[in-house]
């Protein structure tokens, strides 16, 4: 199956357990990869017409993505990936979708690079 790739989409957000975290906030870093078999949008469609019609628009999706990480608030970078994942699954109508969140530079130590969770979802 054909996918779209979004990779290192980039905000502040304020999500955590920490009031640190939920007044500072934290960098993060969001990977997607797109499923789009569907009728509204197919890579192979796409690439055969080279309309833009026929292939999903990335800015939106990626604004999609932005104001879910910078407008909203959670504990859990779980709910802020099933947050992503619903948004583009229903605004979007693409077949399935899997979101990469990590949180970048986490307060932990020993100081690590990121810490983070990868889910796929499916259109129902």
């Amino acid at each position: 199956m054909d996918k779209i790739l979004i990779q290192g989409i980039r905000f502040h957000g304020y999500h955590g357990v920490t009031p640190s975290e939920q007044q500072l906030g934290q960098k993060y870093e969001i990977d997607l990869k797109i499923g789009t078999t569907n009728d509204q949008f197919s890579i192979v469609l796409a690439g055969r017409s080279d309309e833009l019609e026929q292939a999903l628009d990335y800015t939106l999706v990626v604004d999609s993505v932005i104001k879910i990480g910078t407008q909203q608030s959670f504990q859990l970078f779980e709910s802020l990936a099933e947050a992503i994942a619903r948004e583009i699954l229903n605004r979007f109508g693409v077949t399935d979708v899997w979101v990469r969140v990590k949180k970048l530079s986490p307060p932990i130590q020993p100081s690590i690079a990121f810490a983070g969770v990868e889910i796929h979802r499916t259109a129902s």
